[in-house]
């Protein structure tokens, strides 16, 4: 039966499996455009075996290709596979689907959903693979496009400020309003504060709580006819300071000598009103807010001095989260929380200023980012559930026409 098979099939491997045979022998009896559908091992895959069965397949045209497992998985290491092949020359990509051995469900509704192309020409003589290679493309064609993010923003990236959750520097909405109405000087001092744990796409609570900030060297004032520092503060702004010097002494905290324990030691970008983009310090999924310049970060949070929104539409976008997914899984760490680190090379596009389409793609996501943000400001106002659902679908919306736009930069 060997030299038989030897003798009257290209398909021939003394270890092939004999259905090999008969998917030759289906293919010699179809008319032009004839279809062949057969249910298999896929063991012809891989391995020289399969060798000269793949290449006789091959020299047609591969409708489908249904398999149920990967190469070690099922029965002696082999699961199964359904083909479609049509008797013509191969001129197309065909269907390729990879089921699951565990699942379990109808077939005709798992198919249609899960089902990606693949071009022939790209298969392996020595095995076939049967990798979906459209998210490779994707992220090759986004990396060479892109420019790193830690060079989009020239390495300008800083932690937020050191500072204890508890003390009479951190007051609510109604102190804030009180020392304002009293001193309405004051209300650069008392600024938003933002812990990494509130940071969303897009938003923070909605009930913040407030931190009353002195920058290091705020106090100080050579022009000043008062020269004691704390005496000066006290006449700018009394109620603050009288607030603060009742809970340092009720609490009992002790001051070094000569330190302006009231200030804060910081970078510049807190000092005064810088338009800033956060993320959080470590993170399963990463997400970007942006702050038009007051508020004031923990060290739990990461902060970029931009007033972009062209890039926190692009960070916050799908494409960006499935480019962050990729190179997660390329690193091969097995983390739990995420770092800068993981985020630096995000590629972002930079748009040719000279180039109409990319400045009007530009202007766009500007348009949409400008939107989306105060639709979420409408979204933490809304007082209904109804009135919380059709702000959520106008954000959805949005959502979709900032992907479809990363998509299409």
């Amino acid at each position: 039966i060997q030299r038989y098979f030897q003798r009257h099939y290209a398909a021939y491997h003394p270890m092939i499996d004999r259905s090999a045979y008969f998917i030759e022998k289906g293919l010699s009896l179809l008319r032009r455009n004839g279809i062949l559908g057969f249910i298999m091992s896929d063991r012809w895959f891989r391995g020289k075996a399969g060798s000269p069965l793949r290449s006789v397949v091959k020299m047609y045209q591969i409708e489908e290709l249904v398999y149920t497992g990967e190469p070690g998985e099922g029965t002696n290491n082999s699961a199964l596979c359904i083909i479609r092949i049509a008797n013509c020359i191969s001129s197309h990509a065909f269907f390729v689907t990879r089921i699951s051995p565990s699942f379990k469900g109808q077939l005709f509704d798992y198919i249609p959903s899960h089902r990606y192309t693949l071009d022939p020409a790209k298969l392996d003589d020595d095995s076939w693979a049967l990798r979906d290679i459209r998210m490779e493309d994707i992220f090759c064609k986004v990396q060479q496009s892109g420019t790193p993010l830690e060079d989009y923003v020239m390495g300008q990236v800083f932690p937020g400020i050191k500072i204890g959750l508890e003390g009479p520097f951190f007051i609510d909405e109604a102190l804030r309003k009180q020392f304002i109405k009293d001193d309405p000087g004051c209300k650069s001092l008392i600024r938003r504060f933002v812990a990494g744990t509130g940071i969303t796409r897009y938003q923070t609570p909605k009930n913040p709580n407030y931190l009353i900030f002195i920058p290091k060297y705020w106090t100080d004032d050579p022009s000043s006819s008062i020269p004691h520092q704390w005496r000066r503060f006290k006449s700018r702004h009394p109620s603050i300071a009288r607030h603060l010097k009742l809970s340092f002494e009720k609490a009992k905290t002790p001051r070094k000598p000569g330190d302006h324990w009231w200030e804060t030691s910081c970078e510049e970008i807190w000092r005064g009103k810088h338009p800033k983009i956060f993320f959080r310090n470590r993170f399963k999924r990463p997400a970007f807010v942006f702050d038009e310049g007051w508020a004031i970060a923990d060290h739990t949070v990461g902060v970029i001095p931009s007033s972009n929104l062209y890039l926190l539409g692009l960070l916050n976008s799908r494409l960006m989260f499935l480019v962050f997914n990729n190179f997660i899984q390329i690193s091969g760490t097995e983390q739990k929380m995420h770092s800068w680190d993981d985020l630096k090379n995000l590629p972002i596009y930079t748009p040719d200023f000279d180039n109409p389409d990319d400045n009007i793609r530009h202007d766009r996501m500007v348009a949409l980012v400008t939107e989306m943000l105060e639709l979420h400001m409408h979204l933490s106002d809304a007082k209904t559930n109804y009135e919380k659902r059709i702000v959520m679908k106008e954000i959805e919306s949005i959502d979709r026409q900032i992907d479809s736009l990363a998509y299409s930069l």
